[in-house]
């Protein structure tokens, strides 16, 4: 099983885990703005996209997740609301 939480910060969220018996990890990203605005400039030309397989709309969210769970998703699954 995979979990992904958003608060970096917990200190719960650690304990938890280690009290259910499963591995925790924290991963923070920070940007990196020069990098940001280099892939602006690209997908602004028109020499970068990005392959969206499929949109979701949110109430159809369980329906994306038995996509990706199937495999073989070639691109993004993306989610609207």
């Amino acid at each position: 099983m995979l979990v992904t939480a958003v608060e970096r910060t917990s200190t719960t969220l650690p304990k938890l885990a280690e009290r259910l018996g499963v591995r925790f990890a924290a991963v923070g990203v920070e940007p990196d703005p020069a990098g940001l605005g280099a892939l602006t400039e690209l997908v602004e030309a028109g020499r970068l996209r990005v392959h969206l397989q499929e949109v979701f709309p949110l109430e159809k969210l369980s329906e994306a997740h038995e996509v990706l769970a199937a495999g073989g998703v070639q691109g993004k699954l993306a989610i609207t609301v």
